[in-house]
């Protein structure tokens, strides 16, 4: 029983002293050191390396996608494609059909959540593409915890533009409108595109932020 928990901590990127802490398993020192995983004790185990190998990899990537949305308004394709291929070969290698399914769900899932904002022109491809490779490394379980804090991120940034902007007043009676009269007018909605709030930004910003909240959030509670 302890040995599976362990192994599965070590798939799912999960400390194995927090499967201690919850009871699951017992003497986490040495039974990382048998199983060669990593854990406070013993931090230079293979899947230790491999869990710092993908965070600075979404580090870096996440800083790039930042960079280039802020100067170009853009996320290439070039930045975000390598990135999914590698987590889908990587993990095939390192854990056989599993793996592959372990990276396929987070990738899919960082894709399936942004893609209604896409089709809503709430944000570029660009910014689907770039949770979908980070979920391709990181997992469905980290993909969607970042999405939850992405979105906090985005409403906050989206309202301070609106403030600054001095655009709260009419989006927020446009809305109050469009919802009054939804159930008597089908197309009722349509008046928020009438004279457009600008409300736009580079909506790596959020992702970034949301990221890095996951993960550090993740790694005070040792998951």
């Amino acid at each position: 029983m302890e040995q599976t928990c362990l192994k599965y901590a070590a798939h799912a990127k999960i400390s194995p002293d927090f499967l201690g802490k919850a009871g699951l398993i017992s003497n986490t020192n040495e039974m990382c050191r048998e199983e060669n995983i990593d854990s406070g004790s013993c931090p230079k185990g293979k899947a230790g390396l491999d869990r710092m190998v993908e965070d600075w990899i979404v580090g870096i990537v996440s800083l790039i996608s930042l960079a280039t949305d802020l100067r170009f308004r853009k996320i290439f394709n070039v930045v975000t494609y390598p990135v999914m291929l590698a987590g889908l070969i990587v993990e095939a290698f390192r854990n056989g059909w599993s793996g592959f399914l372990y990276s396929g769900e987070g990738l899919v899932l960082g894709i399936g959540l942004l893609l209604i904002p896409f089709l809503m022109n709430g944000m570029g491809a660009g910014d689907v593409k770039l949770l979908g490779a980070i979920g391709a490394l990181k997992g469905a379980a980290f993909t969607f915890s970042a999405f939850l804090y992405i979105c906090i991120a985005g409403g906050v940034i989206a309202c301070i533009l609106l403030i600054a902007k001095g655009q709260w007043k009419p989006f927020i009676g446009r809305m109050a409108l469009a919802v009054g009269l939804f159930s008597v007018a089908k197309d009722s909605f349509q008046l928020l595109d009438q004279k457009p709030i600008d409300s736009k930004f580079p909506y790596a910003l959020p992702i970034v932020i949301g990221v890095s909240a996951a993960y550090m959030i993740g790694r005070i509670h040792g998951v």
